[in-house]
């Protein structure tokens, strides 16, 4: 396996499932892999702020219809 001047792997072998159930190895670079998990938290980091932001909406317009019903 190559390795960089740090002496990281530069590919990594996963074993990956297809949809047929059969198994074949991939090359993915570390450094992808890692750009790819930076990415996914930044979304996942969005999306909880999304659901956040939504929860407040939520509250706002639960009080305001209890509000108007009482």
């Amino acid at each position: 396996m190559p390795y960089d001047l740090t002496g990281t792997p530069c590919n990594i072998m996963l074993m990956m499932r297809i949809r047929n159930e059969t198994i074949v190895d991939s090359h993915i670079s570390v450094d992808l892999i890692h750009r790819r998990k930076e990415q996914l938290k930044r979304e996942i980091q969005e999306i909880r702020e999304k659901i956040a932001q939504c929860e407040v909406e939520m509250s706002i317009i639960q009080s305001h219809n209890t509000t108007n019903h009482t």
